[in-house]
């Protein structure tokens, strides 16, 4: 008896790669930078053919809202990874800081908020 591949997850892979599994191995299941596992990171061949559990998910990260300056404004309203946000000030403002941050793979954003 043996197990059939536990199909690929989006955003992520499965190891060891192969068409079919023993009873008792262990497949583990890893996502792409900017994503966290939802989910059982493996799951293991049963006697009857079939695995022990479904698979996880791939959830892309989200950093938090990085707010609007005072005298300012903020454009961009994904704060999904990789998207990024501009700030800009108000006419008579100078902007001190970095005009543009984005959303890393660790779910944070490159540049703090930067003032006007």
């Amino acid at each position: 008896v043996q197990c059939t591949f536990p199909d690929h997850i989006i955003n992520g892979h499965v190891q060891p790669l192969a068409s079919t599994y023993n009873v008792g191995v262990s497949v583990n299941f890893f996502c792409m930078p900017g994503f966290d596992l939802k989910g059982r990171r493996s799951k293991t061949c049963q006697s009857t053919g079939e695995w022990d559990s479904t698979n996880p998910t791939c959830q892309i990260k989200t950093c938090r809202d990085p707010g609007t300056p005072t005298n300012g404004e903020r454009r961009g309203s994904d704060f999904e990874f990789g998207s990024s946000v501009i700030f800009t000030c108000d006419d008579g403002f100078k902007l001190v800081g970095t005009p543009t941050a984005i959303c890393n793979e660790a779910g944070e954003w490159s540049a703090a908020t930067p003032s006007c």
